[in-house]
């Protein structure tokens, strides 16, 4: 409904809420003060915890083809990192939203609708100076945090936020196959294909 709110974490009682704002189809992230809440339109609204004023805000390029749900802003230091549902990636400043670097994950070149879409709904992850995204587009990257420099790239298309654990990175692709991956240079180690389930047996 376009609205956010905040509550008492020991009453539930209402504290503030704002409204009129293009529907938000994930979760808030809530850091140093500020509330970063990501809008189907592509924009990011940046909010005071303590009253509910806005901050700054930051617009990507609209789209018209996307997926329900989407991944919520990743935060480390005085930086947020925005994906949008265009494949745009955007470093932020967490002060007045200044733009640190950009990329945009563009889709693999495919022959139908659906798999070229460029929404990136997985949530950007954040670990050891390395920013990792995948798009449902067929991309998957490796971003330097301070510098914005792509590291590597594969094709790999998923909607799950990696999981980065050691000197490895794990991905649920579309393919429904887990993928581990070298953090570093991106090299795939092994590839496992995980069982089909069918909706209408259980």
């Amino acid at each position: 409904f376009g609205e956010i709110i905040a509550l008492n974490a020991d009453t539930g009682a209402e504290i503030w809420r704002k409204s009129d704002y293009a529907p938000f189809r994930s979760s808030p992230s809530v850091k140093d003060g500020h509330v970063y809440c990501q809008s189907i339109n592509n924009e990011l609204i940046t909010l005071s915890v303590e009253k509910g004023e806005l901050v700054w805000s930051h617009s990507g390029i609209p789209e018209s083809a996307l997926l329900l749900g989407g991944g919520k802003p990743a935060c480390s230091g005085d930086t947020v990192i925005v994906a949008y549902t265009s494949g745009e990636v955007h470093a932020l400043s967490q002060t007045n939203g200044q733009v640190l670097w950009s990329d945009t994950i563009t889709p693999v070149a495919r022959i139908d609708t659906v798999t070229s879409i460029p929404h990136i709904r997985a949530r950007p992850v954040i670990d050891d100076n390395q920013v990792f995204v995948i798009s449902h587009g067929g991309r998957m990257t490796a971003i330097d945090f301070k510098t914005g420099t792509r590291q590597w790239q594969k094709e790999l298309g998923g909607i799950r936020t990696p999981v980065v654990a050691g000197e490895f990175v794990f991905v649920l692709t579309n393919m429904n196959e887990l993928v581990c991956l070298e953090r570093k240079a991106g090299a795939v180690r092994w590839v496992a294909g995980l069982p089909r389930v069918d909706e209408d047996e259980g």
